[in-house]
């Protein structure tokens, strides 16, 4: 059995049911969570963890929906966790880099996105340490695979953040307030929510397969 730790419901209804192989846990962007949830997959038999779901870009050549994973992950406390990358190589499309970054709090500023960047950090997400501390601990093998959402020059508004619920869910009253406050706000947001169903498409189209596969292979 594979594990998969995930940030949103969203993201785990991208993936689908994909059946007694691969089990699919939401973290609700929560590194503690995240870490916690891998502990209970390994207890239950998983034998690889997965960090999936959507991703922030930090290099700038990055786009909406590219399917992207890591050598290696970067945190602010220093340390550094590799990863597992067999077979990588061979999912087309798949953008491999030497690390990515994650992070105990949203990294939404633009300025905050080059930073990162500048500490050669490819994309940002708020699970996959919680995921990599779980794994090293417990032995076991884990990757990340991720869809990429917003790209490194675009800036996550407060309410975006701020609407994630504690179980992993979208309260979207969060949103509508915050724009109907400030309409000019609109574009902005529309963009953002193209951009996250490409992502969301590209974990139903992409990364579900390759977890698939990988479970029954």
């Amino acid at each position: 059995m594979i594990g998969v730790i995930v940030g949103l419901k969203s993201e785990a209804a991208a993936l689908g049911d994909l059946g007694s192989h691969v089990a699919v846990r939401v973290a609700a962007a929560s590194p503690a969570r995240a870490e916690a949830l891998a502990r209970d997959l390994v207890g239950l038999g998983a034998r690889l963890l997965v960090s999936s779901g959507l991703a922030g870009a930090l290099d700038p050549d990055l786009k909406p929906g590219d399917l992207v994973s890591a050598q290696a992950l970067a945190t602010a406390d220093g340390a550094t966790y590799r990863t597992e990358t067999a077979g990588l190589a061979d999912v087309p499309g798949l953008r491999l880099f030497p690390r990515s970054y994650g992070s105990d709090v949203a990294v939404a500023s633009v300025a905050a996105k080059r930073m990162l960047a500048e500490q050669f950090c490819a994309f940002v997400d708020m699970e996959s340490h919680g995921v990599a501390r779980a794994a090293m601990a417990l032995g076991v093998p884990w990757m990340v695979l991720r869809a990429v959402a917003d790209d490194a020059g675009t800036a996550l508004p407060d309410w975006a953040i701020a609407s994630v619920t504690p179980d992993g869910g979208i309260d979207t009253q969060v949103a509508a307030r915050a724009l109907l406050r400030n309409p000019l706000a609109l574009p902005a947001a529309l963009r953002l929510a193209r951009a996250n169903s490409s992502a969301l498409r590209t974990l139903r189209q992409r990364i579900a397969p390759v977890l698939l596969k990988r479970a029954l292979g």
